[in-house]
């Protein structure tokens, strides 16, 4: 039982077209009306399908999630508890987010996005009978020889993790994701769950703009401006085309970026104007000049301390 895709879950927490949809029966709950986790209506749903595996921790969820609420509700209706914090990992060790560790039976991570490290992942439980069979379809089950580059680049990873900077970073990270958010709210654009408590947060841009979440992803590509198209609560478009786009703060805070208000208004101005303004030849000009600028002004960072 996972988040449906809708409402910010990942396409392997029971999707359809994902494995986990099409190999276990799967069952989806959703978020409420403001965009948020109803862990009453979860708990209810849980109770009466009795799923063998409860999973939390999505991947377009912009606020705090309550692990102890989740423990509750598995208990309740005697599920596994699987912690999916692939994305907020990294604000976890900064300890800006809590931490499911002490109410989790499986906790998975990617070693990228927040935690800011080569791609990779890890599984982690306190269980040893489910440490036993994890391993064992880890391997020989699913995975080849072992990638000691991305080894190593974990190993870096980990060390910056464990630096005093990687806590200033996370909370910059939160920092700046709600100014970036804070910046689109004062212009009226619709942002699901009304703001952000991470590192990401998600525009309803077919709402505010009359735009599809494709269509601005490829608009906003030709201004060097990477998103991501991504569907939102009780989506009317479907997910190949979607509603809405998925911004976040992580990759910019680490170029130590902070100019969100002026990046905010560079979206804003090119969405406001996405009918006519690869026409405005002017326009687009300086639009492009700007973004230019920024990243110049803003290089990418090749050593943490």
């Amino acid at each position: 039982m996972g988040l449906s895709l809708a409402s910010g879950g990942h396409l392997t927490h029971g999707y359809k077209i994902s494995f986990s949809g099409f190999l276990y029966k799967s069952v989806s709950y959703d978020v409420d009306e403001n965009g948020l986790l109803d862990y009453d209506v979860i708990k209810e749903l849980a109770i009466r399908e009795k799923p063998k595996v409860i999973i939390c921790g999505y991947s377009a969820y912009s606020r705090i999630i309550n692990w102890a609420k989740f423990r509750e509700i598995a208990d309740a209706c005697g599920a596994y508890l699987m912690a999916d914090i692939a994305h907020i990992s990294g604000l976890i060790i900064a300890g800006v987010h809590p931490s499911p560790v002490p109410y989790a039976d499986i906790i998975t991570t990617t070693t990228h996005k927040t935690l800011r490290g080569v791609r990779g992942a890890i599984i982690m439980t306190n269980n040893d009978e489910l440490a036993k069979k994890i391993d064992r379809w880890v391997f020989p089950g699913y995975q080849g020889g072992p990638l000691f580059h991305a080894i190593a680049g974990k190993a870096v990873a980990f060390g910056e993790a464990l630096l005093p900077s990687f806590k200033e970073y996370g909370k910059c990270v939160v920092e700046n994701s709600k100014e970036f958010a804070q910046a689109f709210l004062d212009k009226g654009v619709s942002i699901v769950s009304g703001g952000t408590d991470n590192h990401l947060f998600t525009i309803n841009v077919y709402k505010s703009y009359g735009i599809s979440g494709k269509d601005a992803e490829m608009l906003l590509g030709k201004f060097n401006i990477t998103v991501n198209k991504n569907t939102v609560p009780f989506d009317t478009l479907s997910p190949m085309v979607a509603s809405g786009i998925r911004l976040g703060s992580a990759a910019m805070t680490s170029r130590k970026f902070s100019k969100w208000n002026q990046l905010a208004q560079i979206i804003d101005t090119i969405l406001r104007s996405h009918k006519t303004i690869l026409e405005n030849k002017t326009l687009t000009y300086n639009l492009k000049k700007q973004v230019k600028v920024l990243t110049k002004e803003f290089p990418i960072i090749t050593v943490y301390r």
